[in-house]
């Protein structure tokens, strides 16, 4: 077995994850999430299902990837202790692009927002409470901001 490179505080990921994208949790089960990475929109979904393996292991179920509308996409629906959440996911493969979780600025907010309104005016979740989480990935390590902006109508 392979060493693993410790990134969260319950879930191990292997030292090859950019290659095998393998996601190893304490208990010895293993998630293949992605085989190899070809181009921009199958990095985005690596790093996706890494931010949903991350999430899970947090108490996130994760309800839906990559929802898309005429206005937007949302990367990942999750629910968290009876609240509907709405992620969005930015890696950054180094510090010139900036910060993974400046990223998301006012336009992306308001198009994420409308994009959610559009979600619970489709699938009218049982849920009434909701939040916009934002992920980054950088440098290996998962951040997540709870409640990251309100709702941008």
């Amino acid at each position: 077995m392979k060493p693993l490179l410790y990134i969260s505080g319950s879930t191990y990921y292997n030292k090859e994850i950019r290659k095998r994208a393998v996601c190893e949790t304490p208990g010895g089960g293993t998630r293949n999430l992605k085989k190899q990475r070809k181009n921009q929109r199958e990095t985005g979904a690596f790093y996706e299902r890494m931010a949903g393996c991350f999430l899970e292991q947090r108490g996130y179920r994760i309800l839906e990837y990559n929802y898309r509308c005429p206005f937007s996409e949302i990367d990942i629906v999750a629910q968290q202790n009876g609240v509907l959440v709405f992620c969005e996911v930015k890696y950054r493969a180094g510090k010139g692009a900036g910060s993974a979780l400046e990223a998301v600025n006012p336009k992306k907010q308001r198009r994420i927002s409308k994009a959610a309104l559009f979600y619970i005016s489709q699938r009218r979740p049982s849920l009434t409470e909701y939040r916009f989480d934002v992920i980054g990935i950088e440098d290996g390590k998962v951040r997540v901001i709870p409640d990251a902006f309100p709702f941008c109508g």
